[in-house]
């Protein structure tokens, strides 16, 4: 989202969302003795992020000093969840693995900023 209001104030938006879910399982055999036995495993993983970037930018003059200034404020959220295993289990009962990892975190982050271009005949 853009909109400049008149020569001197523009503001802008920017919006992103995503989310990605894994859900894995695999399985194998492997010798033992003069037997095959099986393993198996099973890998999820959740992520969710959202950022927004807001700012305003203003173009003036002081004298003979042209400036751009950009101030805004971006917030950014993410979620995150994992969780795996990996057993040895008889081929007659595949679903009894257990998911011995779970895990997890959350973010949040809040950014403040100001800048300053200032330009001079050919120097910036």
């Amino acid at each position: 989202f853009e909109h400049r209001f008149n020569d001197v104030l523009t503001v802008r938006q920017n919006l992103r969302y995503n989310a990605v879910d894994s859900d894995i399982e695999y399985s194998g055999h492997y010798p033992s003795g003069p037997d095959l036995k099986r393993y198996w495993g099973h890998y999820t993983e959740n992520m969710k992020n959202f950022v927004v970037d807001n700012m305003a930018q203003f173009e003036f003059d002081t004298g003979p000093v042209r400036h751009t200034v950009v101030a805004g404020v971006d917030y950014a959220w993410s979620d995150y969840d994992a969780g795996s295993g990996l057993s040895y289990v008889s081929v007659d009962d595949i679903k009894a693995a257990p998911v011995p990892y779970a895990g997890g975190q959350e973010m949040n982050q809040v950014g403040v900023y100001l800048h300053d271009q200032m330009e001079w005949n050919d120097f910036t």
